[in-house]
């Protein structure tokens, strides 16, 4: 508690009541001229899409191949119609990064065989979700508030769409 005459030591600095007074001031002088931090407005803060840039496409690739070396007890992630799958190889976060997500897929036939390799990703890793027995989307991030949204044809080794998400404006604090 403030008393007027008294002082208070916190963390070996010492704080008056006028050097309390006077920063609560400047701080007050420098909102009402404009200085002060702008926050988004919560109805407007929004995710914005941006083309990759040459640094992360450099980071994504897709192969064919010609055998896939997959474990015995790996998790696959089927297609909508069991058609195809995926099995991804994720790091071990344990240790320190960047990252890299290794995806290896496989058609029931055989004939489609592919690895996918997601190189120097962040914590928040990859995510495959098949959207039918051709398509893939994926989210790769790069950190906390970029990832790069892309889907990939996998029978034609083509990216249909790719673009950066940036997530900034939601982390921040909307009024």
């Amino acid at each position: 508690m403030l008393c007027m005459g008294m002082e208070f030591t916190m963390n070996a600095r010492k704080f008056t009541p006028a050097l309390v007074a006077g920063s609560f001031l400047f701080a007050l002088v420098n909102a009402v001229n404009g200085f002060a931090q702008t926050s988004t407005g919560c109805d407007t803060a929004k995710v914005q899409y941006s083309p990759v840039e040459d640094k992360y496409l450099d980071k994504i690739n897709i192969q064919a191949v010609t055998e896939l070396q997959v474990p015995d007890d790996a998790e696959k992630q089927f297609s909508p119609q069991r058609t195809i799958w995926l099995y991804a190889d994720e790091p071990n976060y344990q240790k320190d990064g960047p990252w890299t997500t290794t995806a290896l897929v496989r058609s029931s036939d055989g004939h489609t065989l592919r690895k996918l390799a997601f190189i120097g990703h962040g914590t928040g890793g990859v995510k495959l979700e098949w959207l039918n027995e051709r398509l893939l989307f994926g989210r790769v991030w790069w950190g906390r508030i970029l990832s790069t949204d892309f889907i990939v044809d996998i029978q034609n080794r083509e990216f249909i769409y790719q673009q950066n998400a940036y997530y900034g404006d939601l982390m921040e604090a909307c009024k």
